[in-house]
């Protein structure tokens, strides 16, 4: 060290001592703050992925000074079934997850002694889920060849179906025992049943939330289930007979569609309250919801009729004329498409949401009732209650592809990619 520095640092020195020069601030004995570690973020959270597949997590360090960095490289990462899913700590491939079989995993990342976990679900793909209300059973089919792999026994008279690949679970409304179902998709196997409300119909999940919504329409309700512990945790009033409902994470909000009102519930999932109620169509059954266009879509099987809402103001914008009695409606938003099984006509109408106009319409089984879209692989499905068969459409050039035979008086599907 020079002596021009070293007298420069014992000026400083001098100063410091004596307060600064005359000055009242005490900074001189503090000591300067460190930046800590507070918590990590992982993401993806709650992911799901195929047998065979990888899926690359990142760990996100948050820091007391309100800075950010990069620690995916630098983490200890750990999978506590290591069956399930390994996860590398090779340089090169850090916090890459390999799934080797079906089942729920925990991943964790440490570092400095801060951890933070996320769940990694292992999920069959390339299925579809269907409920038969004529012989108490689910159908279990490979979207990849249409063939039928097994049937699940469930409650007596099942209507709809929802699925969380995330947690490995489908979950079914049963209107004749007044419960609702929950099956292990890696086995095909009945888990527990949940006692809900009265005739149950419809039934949505949320994965990020750990909640499933079931509508009673024999009681007027929506039963709100925590399907971490499998219990009711509410009971929401909505119209009168609701059929279907429909979930949007993103704003919080669930809608259900009352077939003896002819309204939709708009219900806050925050609080558990029904924050509006907006006039649609004769007799609603199923509800869709577009978050990203910020739109919800009514099939009216009283009117013949497709409701389209704006959710933000909560008002119809649209109403679109569709084919006779439609039950369920499904929703394509990357490629502006919704669609509705006409029950009435045997059909199902092909709309286009920018426009909402009915662009095509396709002859499928008889009686059809649910439908569901799989946009990664341009197809439709559509139950078939009255041919007891599930039909295949490309969603490409709306043509009729497969005919799938399922159980008897097949009512919803819901898909695993």
């Amino acid at each position: 060290m020079s002596l021009k520095h070293f007298a420069a640092l014992m000026m400083i020195f001098m100063l410091a001592s004596c307060g600064g020069g005359g000055g009242t601030s005490n900074s001189g004995n503090q000591i300067p703050g460190t930046v800590t570690l507070v918590s990590i973020t992982v993401t993806p959270a709650g992911q799901s992925i195929a047998l065979g597949t990888t899926t690359q997590f990142t760990a996100l360090g948050n820091y007391s000074d309100n800075s950010t960095q990069n620690l995916t490289t630098s983490a200890t990462w750990n999978s506590t079934n290591t069956t399930v899913a390994t996860i590398s700590n090779t340089s090169g491939s850090n916090g890459l997850a390999t799934a080797n079989a079906l089942g729920v995993t925990t991943i964790t990342a440490t570092f400095a002694g801060v951890s933070k976990s996320t769940t990694l679900a292992v999920s069959p793909s390339n299925r579809a889920y269907v409920t038969n209300s004529g012989s108490n059973n689910l159908s279990v089919i490979d979207t990849s060849n249409n063939t039928l792999v097994t049937t699940v026994s469930v409650g007596s008279i099942p209507q709809r179906v929802a699925v969380n690949p995330s947690a490995n679970r489908a979950y079914v409304a049963n209107s004749g025992s007044n419960g609702l179902s929950v099956i292990d998709i890696t086995n095909n196997t009945l888990v527990t049943t949940i006692s809900v409300g009265t005739t149950p119909q419809g039934v949505a999940v949320n994965p990020a939330a750990n909640r499933a919504y079931v509508t009673n329409s024999g009681s007027s309700s929506l039963s709100v289930i925590d399907t971490t512990s499998n219990t009711v945790v509410a009971t929401v009033p909505v119209g009168s007979i609701p059929e279907g409902v429909a979930v949007n994470p993103v704003a919080n909000r669930a809608y259900v569609a009352n077939s003896g009102s002819s309204s939709l519930s708009v219900i806050n999932t925050t609080t558990n309250t029904v924050v509006a109620t907006i006039s649609v169509g004769n007799s609603p059954q199923g509800v869709a919801v577009n978050p990203a266009a910020n739109r919800a879509y009514v099939a009216n099987s009283g009117s013949s009729s497709m409701s389209v809402i704006d959710t933000t103001s909560n008002a119809v914008v649209a109403t679109v004329s569709v084919g006779n009695t439609p039950q369920g409606v499904a929703v394509n938003p990357a490629a502006n498409r919704a669609y509705v099984a006409n029950s009435g006509s045997s059909s199902l109408s092909v709309i286009d949401t920018t426009s909402n106009t009915v662009v095509a319409t396709v002859s499928v089984g008889s009686i059809p009732q649910g439908v569901a879209v799989n946009p990664a692989a341009n197809r439709t499905y559509v139950t078939n209650s009255g041919s007891n068969s599930l039909s295949v459409i490309n969603t490409t050039n709306n043509t009729l592809i497969a005919t799938v035979s399922v159980g008897t008086g097949p009512k919803d599907v819901s898909l695993v990619p």
